[in-house]
């Protein structure tokens, strides 16, 4: 994201935490490198090898199951979850309770 220019003034940035592929989750998982070279063309290469060196490792090299836990771990130190779901449950509610009177709307207008 180059540049984030917000819909309303006071929202604020987003910020962006790395979650999966950490120089440490490499080691400690055993990732096997990327055994196609680095793509010395690619804008972002010497700033990637400034970093990281010159391997590359994918993101599929996770298994699936363990990149949802790491997602659910990181959401949920951030989100609080049973606030979530009560919103989520409000939310649901109000769908239905709109719904039902659109519908009663709709009917009346069929009478007139």
């Amino acid at each position: 994201m180059k540049e984030f220019k917000p819909m309303f003034p006071n929202m604020p940035k987003p910020t962006f935490t790395r979650v999966a592929l950490k120089p440490e989750q490499i080691e400690e998982l055993e990732i096997p490198h990327d055994y196609q070279p680095l793509k010395k063309t690619n804008p972002n290469y010497k700033k990637f090898v400034e970093l990281y060196g010159e391997r590359g490792y994918e993101l599929e090299a996770i298994p699936a199951a363990q990149l949802v836990s790491l997602l659910d771990d990181s959401i949920s130190k951030i989100v609080d979850i049973e606030l979530w779901n009560q919103e989520h449950e409000k939310a649901e509610k109000d769908i239905q309770t709109l719904q039902a009177k659109r519908e009663r709307i709709l009917e009346a207008l069929k009478g007139a």
